[in-house]
C-alpha cells in the first residue's frame, strides 16, 4: 500500500563493483588473426534514501569507468546521477512518482534496468501507481518525453533512444507462489 510511510527513515547506502572482462568473440564472431581484449570496469554508487510522511524519495549518483580509459592529466566528467526522484502519496492507494528512475517489472525482460552492465538504464519519466494490498493488486500508467537540450523550435532528438515512452503495467497476486501481470510498452522513436 502506498499510504502514509509508518515511520520516517533516512539511510546512505553505497555499491562498489569491478568486473574483469576477456572478450575474444563478444557480440561478433573473432577471425583467426584477432587478439583477445581484456579490460577492468567498475562502478561506484552513493544512494540516499529518505521516507517521510507522504514523501518517499531517492538518490543514487555513480561513476562508472573503465580502468585507464581517460588521460590522467585529462578532466573528463565521468559521474552521473542514476536516479534522482520523488513519489508522493496521493491516498492511500495512489501515488505520484516523478524524475529519474530505473523501472523494473516482472523479470526484467522487457522492462528494466540492466544491472549487470557498467551503466544501468534510467528513465526521466512520470508514473502513477496504484498498490492495493487487500486486493492483491499493482497497477502503473506512466511515461517519458525526451529531448536533447532547450531548443527554441522544433522537438528532433537524434541520440539513439526513445523520443516518446509510455507504459502500462497491470499485476495480480493470485496466491503466495502464483500472479499473473500484464504490461504494453509504446515505444516513439523520433
Amino acid at each position: 500500500t502506498i499510504s502514509q510511510a509508518q515511520e520516517n527513515s533516512f539511510s546512505i547506502s553505497g555499491q562498489y563493483r569491478v568486473r574483469p572482462e576477456l572478450r575474444h568473440g563478444y557480440r561478433t564472431l573473432a577471425t583467426d588473426s584477432a587478439n583477445a581484449a581484456f579490460f577492468i570496469g567498475q562502478r561506484a554508487r552513493l544512494i540516499f534514501d529518505y521516507k517521510k510522511d507522504k514523501i518517499t524519495t531517492k538518490i543514487s549518483i555513480q561513476d562508472s569507468r573503465t580502468w585507464g580509459d581517460e588521460e590522467q592529466k585529462k578532466d573528463n566528467a565521468g559521474l552521473q546521477v542514476n536516479e534522482l526522484w520523488l513519489q508522493l502519496a496521493l491516498s492511500k492507494e495512489f501515488a505520484l512518482k516523478m524524475g529519474r528512475q530505473e523501472l523494473n517489472y516482472d523479470d526484467q525482460r522487457l522492462l528494466g534496468n540492466s544491472d549487470w552492465g557498467s551503466t544501468t538504464i534510467s528513465h526521466d519519466a512520470l508514473l502513477l501507481k496504484y498498490e492495493n494490498k487487500e486486493q492483491q493488486l499493482q497497477w502503473h500508467i506512466g511515461g517519458a518525453f525526451n529531448q536533447s537540450g532547450e531548443p527554441l523550435f522544433g522537438t528532433n532528438y537524434p541520440l539513439k533512444n526513445y523520443k516518446v515512452l509510455g507504459l502500462a503495467w497491470l499485476k495480480k497476486e493470485i496466491n503466495v507462489k502464483h500472479s499473473i501481470s500484464a504490461i504494453a510498452i509504446a515505444n516513439g522513436l523520433n
